[in-house]
């Protein structure tokens, strides 16, 4: 049997086979055609576009990416459409650029779409996969077909929702005993204000070069532009999921405490989450767990409401803590700054979402509207739990939760976080690994050379999060310094001044900035973090 390849290969028997019983449960006549003929039947005289609902099955990117590739080396088999309305991707545009996009319109409804944005198509590393990824039936992506898996604006809402709203928004009562809430108010307003800013101006510069995020560093900047931009992206994933680490060692260990036990060390227990995660990391058909991925939001969301309701509850018992002040010392406010862009986790994923809309266009008047909400949901998230619990708020408001309905929501909370890890860490891995294996073969040997990556970024994390986790609220303004505010408001304002050029000014206030924030409060956290 001869390797599988790309042209003119034979063919395999197996997959003929299929092909049959394929058209005779659909009542067709199987294609001689496509029976006596070596090529895959996707070669033949018609196009055969894919449908943007395979994208989510087995092989998607690959097939689309191959289809593509073989219409552009023979181009009496390119398609001549009429369609060119504003969802038909430019001429100038990669493949891998392509098969982006097209994902992303049929995977946000399944909640798996926003970390693709940041990467571009991987090889799948199973072996003997490109004849079968070849030969896909379907409809051109820009098909009245395709066109109906596009987001109306209240969709979009949701999915803007479960972008933005994770785990951050547990971290901000304990935030606010360093700001007090008047600053918090005034912080997380302004941070408010100019992520919008700073989306909205990303979103002009994906309407005029419908490429993704590090891909508009290239055409900015060149080469540079995109590694860093896309190094960013692979170290925001990478200190994201260490906080992963510390969320679950310091939940254990107050199930522990909760129950008058010793809790294991913080050491053991980040060795046993590294040893968890390592196989999790390994997935790389993220499409498979959509349902996993349900069931997390669903868990994030009722600890979210959880936990505000336990504190309303303790408001009304006891009322405003003592120790609640409206403006802390200004020598920790700024520890707050930071967090206060972290909180908004979704900002530079929501261009998948603008990409999949039906009607674009509204994108800017949801955004605007669902921002608003977003700073009144957070802020009013944190001064609650501020207000019930005072200064003694716990580093993860989960853990004030009491009773057994408390404890399995934690462990609940958990289970979740490991659920949600191979899609989070996913850019990561696919940015380093892009870079470190060439194109070739799908082979054994490379799949599991690209394991022992992952087993090695992984065990890397955690060794990163031990070192970090007494602490979590310096960390966590730090990851808000160091990597929400480039991608948020930094490089945002400089995309816009070299591709959009229609406001300087203002892209020189962002870029001002977030370049004054940025050393400011890494200062100050670096130095609260030695005291």
């Amino acid at each position: 049997m001869q390797r599988p390849g790309t042209g003119a290969e034979n063919y395999e028997d197996y997959q003929r086979d299929i092909e049959r019983y394929q058209q005779r449960r659909r009542g067709e006549e199987p294609d001689t055609a496509a029976r006596s003929s070596s090529l895959p039947p996707g070669f033949l005289g018609e196009e055969r576009g894919i449908r943007s609902s395979h994208l989510t099955h087995l092989g998607g990117f690959r097939r689309e990416y191959l289809h593509r590739k073989r219409r552009d080396s023979c181009p009496d088999l390119a398609p001549v459409s009429s369609d060119t309305d504003s969802n038909t991707l430019p001429p100038e545009a990669e493949p891998h650029e392509q098969n982006s996009s097209l994902l992303l319109a049929a995977e946000i409804e399944d909640q798996m779409s926003f970390m693709a944005f940041f990467v571009a198509d991987m090889v799948d590393d199973s072996p003997g996969r490109q004849i079968r990824l070849l030969t896909a039936d379907g409809l051109p992506p820009n098909s009245a077909q395709a066109r109906k898996k596009k987001m109306s604006v209240a969709k979009a809402c949701v999915s803007t929702f479960k972008a933005f709203i994770a785990t951050g928004i547990l971290f901000m009562p304990q935030a606010m005993t360093n700001a007090g809430w008047g600053w918090a108010v005034l912080l997380m307003s302004f941070s408010c204000v100019i992520s919008t800013l700073g989306i909205l101006l990303l979103g002009q510069c994906h309407q005029h070069h419908n490429v993704s995020y590090p891909l508009l560093g290239r055409k900015a900047f060149g080469v540079y532009g995109y590694f860093l931009i896309a190094g960013q992206v692979a170290f925001s994933q990478f200190c994201f999921c260490a906080s992963y680490y510390i969320f679950i060692s310091t939940t254990i260990q107050n199930l522990f405490l909760g129950h008058g036990m010793v809790p294991p060390s913080t050491f053991v227990i980040m060795l046993l989450v590294g040893l968890a995660l390592t196989p999790l990391g390994w997935i790389r058909r993220i499409g498979k767990m959509k349902v996993v991925n349900l069931a997390g939001d669903v868990i994030i969301i009722t600890a979210i409401f959880s936990v505000a309701a336990t504190a309303a509850l303790k408001l009304c018992r006891d009322g405003v803590s003592q120790e609640v002040v409206a403006f802390a010392p200004p020598s920790r406010v700024l520890i707050f700054a930071g967090t206060s862009v972290y909180a908004f986790e979704g900002i530079a994923l929501v261009i998948p979402i603008r990409e999949s809309m039906e009607k674009p266009e509204y994108f800017p008047h949801m955004l605007v509207g669902m921002m608003l909400f977003f700073v009144v949901f957070l802020t009013g998230f944190g001064i609650l739990g501020y207000f019930a619990w005072g200064n003694h708020v716990k580093a993860v408001a989960l853990n004030e939760l009491p009773g057994t309905m408390g404890m399995l929501i934690q462990l609940l909370y958990i289970m979740a976080i490991f659920c949600g890890y191979p899609l989070a860490i996913f850019p990561a891995f696919a940015i380093i690994e892009s870079k470190l294996f060439s194109d070739g073969p799908p082979t054994l040997t490379r799949k599991w050379l690209k394991n022992l990556l992952r087993t090695f970024i992984t065990l890397l994390m955690g060794a990163f999060a031990y070192q970090m986790s007494t602490y979590l609220s310096l960390f966590i303004s730090m990851l808000g310094s160091f990597c929400s505010i480039p991608l948020a408001i930094i490089f945002p304002g400089m995309l816009h001044l070299r591709l959009v050029k229609d406001s300087p000014r203002l892209d020189w206030i962002l870029i001002s900035i977030g370049c004054v924030l940025v050393p400011v409060t890494l200062y100050v956290d670096i130095v609260h973090m030695n005291l």
